[in-house]
């Protein structure tokens, strides 16, 4: 009771001109508030994944939009023979080889679409993707794809009732073709099941 006899004495009057001053000042109170709390909540919800490249290990905030990103590299590598292990009694080299173009293309569109993102994340996870396109599918490309070809070309035209996995088993080079077919595989399978990994979080 004492309390309140003293809270008595004391009138707390809030005139209108009160209302208006201190109305938007509680307003823009709560809407800093509330973005602190978002931002909070963002921070905490974003997980990370680690990726290792040339035995650089690579930490990736996951966030929505690389997410996203890794969705559609995943879905890419997944549908086609390059994230597959080659299998040389079945898999035709040309088949392969088209396959892997058809990726280089796709992953360079994905990569085009994000031109000018700011995000640090994204740029991660695109300096990888390029990686792999520049020291992985290119050089292998570059190096077999054209020689090859011409060889497997020629020899499909002579050979019309032959398997193609038997014409190509010809190749002067094919155990060192197969031999790095197999190591970019390797790398393409492990990318894959991070892509995988990341777009899951």
């Amino acid at each position: 009771m004492d309390i309140l006899k003293f809270l008595s004495k004391y009138k707390i009057t809030i005139g209108l001109d009160n209302i208006v001053v201190l109305l938007p000042i509680i307003i823009l109170c709560i809407l800093c508030i509330v973005k602190i709390i978002k931002k909070i909540k963002k921070v905490k919800s974003i997980s990370v994944s680690q990726i290792c490249i040339k035995g650089v290990t690579i930490d990736i905030g996951c966030n929505k939009e690389v997410k996203q990103i890794a969705h559609k590299a995943w879905t890419e590598l997944i549908t086609r023979k390059l994230a597959l292990p080659f299998d040389p009694e079945n898999d035709v080299i040309a088949e392969v080889y088209d396959s892997w173009y058809s990726i280089y293309n796709q992953f360079r569109t994905i990569i085009k679409e994000l031109a000018g993102n700011n995000d640090k994340e994204v740029n991660k996870l695109v300096n990888l993707l390029i990686e792999v396109l520049n020291t992985d599918l290119r050089n292998h490309l570059t190096k077999y794809q054209a020689r090859f070809r011409k060889w497997y070309e020629k020899e499909l035209e002579k050979n019309t009732d032959e398997d193609p996995q038997e014409i190509q088993k010809r190749y002067p080079k094919y155990n060192e073709i197969i031999d790095d077919i197999k190591k970019v595989n390797v790398k393409i399978v492990d990318l894959t099941m991070k892509l995988d990994e990341i777009r899951s979080k």
